[in-house]
């Protein structure tokens, strides 16, 4: 597809957004059931790194039901990484959709370690997002370090696999309050994100706004600040400006100005 082309290199989201749109318009012309299942899975995941909850949990939701009835056994794998996604916005969207969440990774769970065996990567990373949706951080943590040996033996030490679970690593360590730990995993991820996608990358954005959000409560509040506004410039660049994930930055940027302000403001 066009659209994960500008999605995956460009990093253009409002065009890939058009272009997956076009995708879907023309697909459900056709009745051409697995593009429109794989067209809709893509614009969920579009407005997910927009912000854009609702609209994500919706096209998921739409992929999924759509996914479980035209993909056979064999298929597994693909229905995974559907139900992954589906779980990760029923994450995201907090006390909203707790249950939804638990269920859905229970189900990922289950069909990737069919298709890939217990001690896959990919299925260790699952099994980190369950344990983190229930609160269980330290399972988490645990699942992940495995996780991150495999595929650092797999793919060696730069590859997107390595620097998703180390992204997933610093966002789970700073949760648990142990914020050296989350600073040194992001930033590693941060370096192989840079490296593989380019400076302007969307994800890398992600783990800027990360990696500022954890030098906040560290009180690095310079550092914090330089973080906050490379992650602005990039999200202005590659989303529309009236992106929900636009907005959660600028929030960031705007709490670090405020700290600085006052050295005794709620962080």
């Amino acid at each position: 597809m066009i659209g994960t082309v500008y999605h995956g290199v460009a990093q253009n989201m409002s065009k890939a957004q058009e272009f997956h749109e076009l995708a879907l318009d023309l697909s459900r012309r056709y009745n051409s059931t697995n593009e429109i299942a794989l067209s809709l899975h893509l614009l969920g995941i579009i407005h997910r790194y927009q912000r854009n909850m609702d609209t994500a949990r919706r096209y998921h939701e739409d992929a999924v039901e759509l996914g479980r009835k035209i993909f056979s056994p064999k298929n597994n794998g693909r229905l995974a990484a559907f139900l992954l996604n589906l779980a990760v916005v029923y994450n995201r969207l907090g006390q909203l959709a707790v249950e939804e969440a638990r269920l859905v990774y229970q189900e990922t769970l289950k069909l990737t370690r069919k298709q890939y065996g217990s001690r896959d990567g990919r299925v260790l990373n699952t099994l980190s997002t369950n344990y983190y949706a229930l609160g269980k951080y330290d399972e988490s943590i645990e699942a992940l370090l495995e996780a991150l040996s495999i595929h650092e033996e797999t793919h060696g030490d730069y590859h997107p696999n390595v620097a998703e679970t180390l992204y997933f690593l610093g966002f789970t360590y700073r949760v648990k309050g142990e914020l050296q730990n989350s600073i040194q995993m992001l930033t590693k991820s941060l370096k192989i994100r840079q490296q593989y996608y380019g400076d302007q990358h969307y994800q890398v954005a992600e783990v800027l706004h990360d990696i500022s959000n954890t030098q906040r409560e560290l009180s690095l509040l310079d550092d914090a600040l330089q973080n906050a506004e490379r992650c602005v410039e990039i999200l202005r660049d590659k989303l529309t400006e009236n992106s929900a994930g636009v907005a959660v930055s600028l929030n960031g940027l705007g709490h670090i100005y405020l700290a600085l302000g006052d050295p005794n403001v709620d962080r």
